[in-house]
């Protein structure tokens, strides 16, 4: 076959450029030609059977590799595109785009680390290779480094203002920056350039959320749902949703949604479990903590299931999650909280106060621990410290009854008569106040 013969048989397919070194074809961009790729996704199959005539007739041709590993890559046959790419880079060692393409690639197989590996390469080959810096930013953004993901993205913007991706990954930057509105308004953007895109309508609805926009959160999952009705994220952002807004029945059914689509999904477990114990259903919820434990360790997941336990009245379960989760993060003070309660239920009153202690140290603002050492100490007989911490407690929230009842009781314990009536009648007034208010 003559290269006239293979133009007439190639003219109307996406690769007759692979040939333009030995016909009169002008040669282009590596970037040109990734672009009509983009072009043709429905030509996926037919671009395969063509690159792959190209490279029969043109073993050396790393440009054919190259874009027939695109079209693996978009039909899912990530492997293949692997080895094409890897192909494609023997032949030519210097070939940036073919290290973006790879890089991608592992992008879609979870592997961030080879993703930021190959665009790294890519972007020393060409400074100016926009989706380079998109999938880098998106690699950063998934192993959470933030920071780096937010210039990854804002260079890729730089150089190329109109692909959604890199807008989604410098929002999600923002996002787990605390940066929401920033986050919000990244998310608006890719959605501006593509209404399909699922995962900026579920990560805008994760900064609604911050936000306390709880309506919005949940029509942007639903429209997420919509596109990808399978997105076992978007049930449980929805859900989180549906909770903060106090509609745990909803919000049990999209945990649950969300579970069934992925029977490995810890936070799925974790958020229903806190529904469950915002139920009183703390068996339910001890269940689903126990499960989202054995798929992750954290710190949080053994705090929840403590506070399940309590629930339940077992102590002694409580102070074992407790001390585990003390392991995982020993600056947490929710677990030293925890343990110290469960201490004191169990009359262990000296450990219970050192617990208080340890959570006050490292949240000073704790009015739980300084409540609960209060009442370890009341049970001491050390009334003077009794009643300094809950004076402390007050101080931090004063609209609070309980804590000037308490506080009233340790008075007329140490003989304060009059400190404690006068207690007394503010928690009432507190009380009054509180039954007045419309529900």
């Amino acid at each position: 076959m003559n290269a006239f013969q293979f133009n007439r048989v190639y003219q109307k397919t996406l690769i007759f450029f692979c040939l333009y070194s030995m016909v009169s074809v002008l040669p282009m961009q590596a970037e040109e030609l990734a672009a009509i790729a983009e072009q043709n996704l429905k030509q996926n199959q037919k671009t395969l059977d063509d690159c792959s005539k190209v490279i029969a007739f043109d073993p050396k041709n790393a440009l054919a590799y190259c874009t027939r590993a695109g079209s693996y890559r978009r039909l899912g046959q990530y492997q293949k595109a692997i080895d094409d790419y890897m192909k494609a880079l023997d032949i030519d060692p210097k070939f940036a785009l073919a290290y973006s393409g790879r890089g991608s690639t592992y992008e879609k197989l979870g592997q961030y680390q080879k993703t930021i590996d190959d665009c790294s390469k890519a972007i020393e080959l060409d400074p100016t290779m926009a989706r380079a810096y998109r999938h880098r930013g998106f690699a950063y953004a998934k192993t959470g480094q933030y920071e780096k993901a937010i210039d990854d993205s804002s260079k890729s913007i730089e150089l190329d203002a109109k692909h959604p991706l890199a807008y989604c990954s410098r929002g999600i930057g923002y996002e787990q920056l605390g940066q929401s509105q920033k986050a919000v308004d990244d998310f608006t953007k890719a959605i501006e350039l593509d209404q399909k895109e699922a995962l900026a309508y579920r990560f805008r609805a994760r900064a609604y959320n911050e936000l306390g926009l709880y309506d919005k959160a949940i029509k942007d999952c639903s429209k997420a749902i919509e596109i990808e009705p399978n997105n076992t994220y978007a049930f449980s952002n929805r859900a989180d949703a549906y909770w903060r807004l106090g509609e745990c029945d909803k919000a049990v059914r999209d945990y649950t949604k969300s579970i069934t689509l992925d029977p490995k999904h810890a936070l799925a477990y974790s958020g229903r479990a806190l529904v469950y114990a915002e139920l009183s259903q703390y068996q339910k919820a001890a269940a689903d903590y126990t499960k989202a434990i054995a798929l992750n360790h954290v710190y949080m997941t053994y705090c929840g299931r403590a506070l399940a336990y309590e629930g339940l009245k077992q102590y002694k379960n409580v102070i074992a999650d407790c001390t585990k989760a003390i392991e995982l993060d020993k600056k947490g003070a929710v677990a030293y909280y925890a343990r110290g309660k469960a201490y004191r239920k169990l009359a262990i009153y000296q450990k219970a106060i050192s617990d208080y202690s340890k959570a006050i140290e490292l949240n000073p603002k704790d009015v739980l621990s300084y409540c609960g050492r209060a009442m370890a100490n009341e049970h001491l007989k050390q009334y003077q410290k009794a009643i300094d911490d809950y004076s402390k407690a007050i101080e931090l929230n004063s609209d609070d009854p309980r804590l000037y009842f308490g506080r009233s009781i340790v008075y007329e314990k140490s003989g304060k008569h009059s400190l404690s009536l006068k207690d007394k009648a503010k928690a009432k007034e507190l009380v009054d106040k509180l039954e007045s208010m419309p529900k």
